[in-house]
This record gives C-alpha cells, sequence and structure tokens, in this order.
C-alpha cells in the first residue's frame, strides 16, 4: 500500500495557484502539499441547503494529515493502561447498544485512513 502525500497540506483558491495544474478546470477550491503542488479539488457542488460545500470539504481534506496523527497519539494513550489496571474511555452512542472500547472506533478509522479497511 502507497504512503499519502505527506503534510500538512493547505487549502487555495483558484487565483493563488498556476490554472494550468488544473485537472478540469472547475475548481473551487483546492488542496496543495508542503511544495503547492495540488493533491486535491472540490468542486462548486450546490446541495439541497443551496449551500456550496467546496471549501468546507477542501477545509476537512487538507486537515486529515493531522487528524490521522492526532488519531494515532490518542489510541497510543487509550492503549495505556490506568492505574486500576482498566482499559480508557468507553463510548455510547446509542443507549440501547452496549458501550464499545473507542480504540476500536479509533483504530478502525485510523485502518480506513491507510487502506487497511
Amino acid at each position: 500500500m502507497s504512503e499519502h502525500t505527506k503534510g500538512p497540506w493547505k487549502t487555495v483558491t483558484p487565483k493563488s495557484i498556476d490554472k494550468r495544474d488544473l485537472r478540469f478546470g472547475y475548481l473551487d477550491v483546492g488542496i496543495v502539499d508542503l511544495e503547492n503542488k495540488i493533491i486535491g479539488e472540490t468542486y462548486g457542488m450546490v446541495d439541497t441547503n443551496n449551500t456550496r460545500p467546496a471549501e468546507a470539504n477542501a477545509r476537512l481534506m487538507a486537515a486529515a494529515p493531522e487528524l490521522l496523527e492526532a488519531l494515532k497519539k490518542t489510541l497510543e494513550w487509550i492503549r495505556r493502561p490506568r492505574p486500576d489496571g482498566k482499559m480508557n474511555i468507553l463510548y455510547r452512542d446509542d443507549p440501547h447498544k452496549p458501550p464499545i472500547f473507542m480504540s476500536q472506533i479509533i483504530y478502525e478509522a485510523i485502518a480506513k485512513a491507510e487502506g487497511n479497511k
């Protein structure tokens, strides 16, 4: 499995980049790496609320490397046993379902980001 482009990433507007780098030319907001090479593009989609989420989508994508690193560090912390020997942090999103270890949620998100799921 190949590695993702190293972060941090940032968002840019069409005015701030070379148009020749655009794949389709309809860019609303781009995501660039440290060398300002385009690694992602978002387009002028209009959702059912008549808003254009391209900028919000680009910000989320640009945050991905830092979010992945934060999850890895959090998972490492959660896996450390507490002084009483119990596991850290249970999570329950539905009161009718049993709680699950937060570490499982984080592990699955990391696996998905790294292409292992």
